[in-house]
């Protein structure tokens, strides 16, 4: 009997030994509960997130879907991040993955959520309006690096101290540091510590003078996911000890677009800089994400003033920028381009949209009577040039 079912508590071991099963098969072996502790420590309540397809009690399929919310400056936005994507090797050509993406897709829309987001192969999940999006700086930073851009004689004034959240002051200081960011996901303070401690991460607080002035947490692998300062002078002083953690030549250090002091810096030090895609994202509500990123965008880059009203699939969207300020409503107004889904998420939110020439995105609209000219006029292809695209992002620490 095949049963299609959420997750229950007394799922919750067979979920996770699933999850453990399906991943070591081709690589690694995998341990969830040190990989992923937010959703698969001991006791956690999270079984039912996970969707699941049955055969005579027996996990088959399985797809789990975090709901959460992004915080970016004054708006919130419903999202919901989705892993641990498996099948049972036996089980395969069914069609039970098909199901449950579409399932969990339908769920999330009437859900309300504006976007979703995950990890993995781009072909496999743009079946379900996935595209990859989003910017990423990732930093190589090497011993050569440091030598040459910090002088041996340098005291660092900083103390660097693992972090396992038992220190009621630091915790308090270290999570009110992360609430203060422009964007980010809606943490719970007593999951904070688990959340960072995602992919097999550990944290760390950084001291100055025996009082917290941030944090960050570091992968075994030598990458820095997350790191947060309160006094942005102290980063010279962080390098070393940094690379000492990571007991190797180079660490790696991700950033996101709109963390403009941390691109500063290490732009000077880094031997190289990669600007890349972030995750796999679908838009739901195209008109919600795009008025909250380009508002953020607005906060660290001048934009050009102007209205463009871009059509993706059957929703109209009309954007202006006036006096500063960021518009963004649906509208039934002819359209100046239209775009498929997957279209509009690589040229409004990917570092790729960037070189995607204006032709590619200009087609008849089988929605509406007429068609829509290529984008010429001068001030609104400044305004593409000048919006987008947009700083969609997701840390790390916050993927499933």
């Amino acid at each position: 009997m095949t049963k299609i079912c959420n997750g229950t508590l007394e799922d919750f071991e067979q979920i996770r030994d699933f999850a453990n099963y399906i991943f070591s098969q081709n690589r690694c072996p995998h341990d969830f509960k040190k990989l992923l502790p937010k959703i698969y420590d001991d006791n956690r309540n999270t079984a039912g997130y996970h969707y699941l397809v049955k055969e005579e009690g027996k996990i088959k399929a399985m797809v789990c879907a975090l709901p959460m919310e992004f915080q970016v400056l004054d708006q919130k936005l419903k999202a919901c991040g989705l892993g641990t994507v498996s099948v049972h090797p036996y089980s395969r050509g069914k069609g039970y993955m098909k199901f449950l993406m579409n399932t969990v897709i339908e769920e999330m829309k009437a859900d309300g959520c504006a976007f979703a987001f995950l990890g993995g192969q781009r072909q496999r999940y743009e079946y379900f309006g996935f595209e990859p999006a989003g910017i990423q700086l990732s930093y190589t930073v090497t011993n050569i690096n440091i030598r040459h851009f910090c002088k041996e004689g340098d005291t660092s004034p900083i103390e660097i101290v693992p972090f396992d959240g038992n220190e009621e002051e630091w915790l308090n200081r270290a999570y009110s540091l992360y609430q203060k960011q422009p964007l980010s996901v809606v943490r719970k303070r007593d999951e904070f510590i688990s959340v960072l401690r995602s992919w097999e991460s550990e944290p760390y607080v950084i001291l100055k003078e025996g009082d917290l002035a941030g944090y960050f947490s570091l992968q075994a692998n030598g990458t820095v996911n997350e790191i947060i300062l309160d006094d942005l002078t102290l980063y010279p002083f962080l390098m070393r000890p940094l690379l000492n953690l990571c007991k190797t030549e180079s660490f790696y250090l991700n950033a996101a677009p709109y963390e403009t002091d941390k691109i500063h810096f290490f732009s000077q030090i880094a031997e190289s800089c990669e600007v890349k895609t972030n995750c796999n994202y679908v838009i739901f509500n195209w008109a919600a994400v795009i008025r909250a990123f380009l508002n953020l965008k607005s906060k660290y880059e001048i934009l050009e003033e102007g209205t463009l009203i871009i059509a993706v699939e059957n929703t109209i969207i009309k954007i202006t920028v006036s006096d500063g300020r960021v518009f963004v409503n649906e509208t039934k107004e002819e359209a100046d381009m239209v775009l498929s889904s997957l279209n509009a998420a690589c040229f409004l939110f990917s570092p790729l949209g960037s070189f995607s020439p204006m032709e590619s995105f200009s087609s008849l609209g089988s929605f509406m009577p007429g068609g829509y000219a290529k984008v010429s006029d001068k001030q609104k292809l400044l305004c593409l040039k000048t919006w987008f695209p947009l700083p969609l992002y997701t840390a790390a620490a916050d993927g499933c």
